[in-house]
């Protein structure tokens, strides 16, 4: 994991959570850092999606102030399929590794449940042993797919679509955040124990524009504390759920 903690430390770090623009390059509001959950382009194919981001995306990120970590998504084949195509951009990438930033452990994974053989689709057994590789210190898991369970039902297939082995780890190990996207109509806030877990897709399922990135504080001496992105309000849980809501009645 590589260790980037000798730069200066913020004690309280504010997180922009963004996953499946789709080629929509919105305004990011102010934060500290900006996790980017894969899925980019409006295109498919490697040449396309190259050209796609030497002209739009890596300029997006050049403006950018914040620090910005992300991983691929399942419409990014360019990174499965010719990494070394890849431009050089302003952010960290990750791929079944780490990096500690700031003093957080962050880890990203672009796996997902097979589904008509697109990028970083897998069987569930080749998922297990992914996470097996994400420390047991990892603070932050940065996903493409989320897990069994949590912002991962399908209005098509109305079922769980997630990695059952994906929930299973996090429960073991006990990150403060996860980030995912993937499937549009799971965004939204939940809760695995006392793991944060956002489902930042910006789209909706007929890919267009519908959601705002999910913005949250983390404290370092304490655990992860979620705000409401409109008002700055705290997130309270719904009664015998697991979705979290915002305390002013905004709609997040």
């Amino acid at each position: 994991m590589e260790d980037t903690s000798g730069e200066e430390e913020i004690c309280i770090m504010k997180i922009c959570c963004l996953s499946d623009i789709h080629g929509f390059l919105p305004k990011i509001p102010e934060c500290d850092l900006l996790i980017l959950a894969g899925d980019y382009t409006p295109t498919s194919g490697v040449r396309k999606e190259l050209a796609w981001f030497n002209k739009f995306f890596a300029p997006w990120l050049e403006e950018q102030t914040a620090k910005v970590i992300g991983v691929a998504g399942n419409h990014d084949s360019l990174f499965e399929k010719a990494p070394e195509l890849v431009p050089q951009m302003n952010w960290t990438y990750l791929q079944d590794n780490g990096i500690t930033w700031n003093g957080f452990n962050i880890w990203g994974s672009p796996w997902q449940p097979r589904f008509w053989d697109w990028a970083f689709n897998a069987d569930e057994k080749f998922m297990e042993h992914k996470w097996s590789l994400i420390p047991e210190d990892t603070d932050i898991l940065i996903l493409h797919g989320p897990p069994h369970g949590y912002g991962d039902f399908s209005i098509y297939g109305e079922e769980h679509t997630g990695s059952p082995s994906l929930t299973k780890r996090i429960e073991e190990i006990k990150p403060q955040l996860v980030v995912a996207g993937h499937i549009h109509s799971g965004y939204g806030i939940y809760h695995i124990g006392e793991t944060i877990m956002v489902n930042a897709s910006y789209v909706d399922e007929q890919y267009l524009a519908a959601n705002e990135p999910v913005v949250l504080t983390i404290n370092k001496r304490d655990k992860l504390a979620s705000v409401c992105q409109f008002c700055g309000s705290p997130l309270i849980q719904t009664d015998g759920g697991s979705l979290f809501i915002c305390s002013q009645g905004c709609l997040i």
